[in-house]
């Protein structure tokens, strides 16, 4: 599969490398400061980068680690650039504004709001690291109509990453 990573900070430059070191999976990657998406290409932690736009058109799966409220408006932005039914979804513990907005939309892709229970009391690429997802929860928060080879699909691929317990859920409850 083809795995894309939009947001190069902590939480999402450690699904890039934990993508790399547990999955045989293409990893994409994306970050608003060039700077350090060039540098997650030379240390090895994203096989690929380029124009957002294409590299959405290729993904199988795209994870978008934004804070709260820049997600739905990129992923709105971009909505025609995803590859047609492959799924999107975000890292951020706030699932029921979220999930509710990303629902008001017809969309052809699906988007299941997502939370890897991890992280650290520091931030940025330079902190990420390969195995903070260990022992970790990974919550998933299909809306009703996500078909549920999609949901099955996110969870497997939170499995072969080594998250220690998958959890699929409401965003009320979350």
């Amino acid at each position: 599969m083809n795995i894309l990573i939009c947001g190069l900070g902590l939480i999402g430059a450690s699904l890039a490398k934990t993508l790399k070191k547990n999955t045989n999976h293409t990893v994409l990657g994306w970050n608003r400061t060039p700077s350090v998406t060039e540098k997650a290409l030379r240390d090895g932690v994203i096989d690929r980068t380029g124009d957002v736009d294409e590299l959405m058109k290729e993904a199988d799966v795209t994870f978008v680690n934004f804070y709260p409220d820049a997600i739905v408006p990129f992923i709105l932005e971009h909505k025609n650039s995803f590859k047609k039914d492959s799924i999107v979804t975000d890292s951020c513990g706030i699932k029921t504004k979220i999930c509710k907005e990303m629902e008001a939309h017809k969309l052809p892709f699906y988007f299941i709001g997502a939370h890897p229970m991890a992280g650290r009391e520091v931030s940025g690429y330079d902190n990420s690291l390969d195995n903070l997802f260990d022992n970790a929860s990974f919550i998933s928060t299909p809306s009703e109509g996500t078909p549920r080879v999609k949901t099955d699909a996110l969870v497997g691929l939170a499995q072969q990453m080594g998250f220690a317990r998958t959890v699929v859920t409401t965003p009320e409850h979350h």
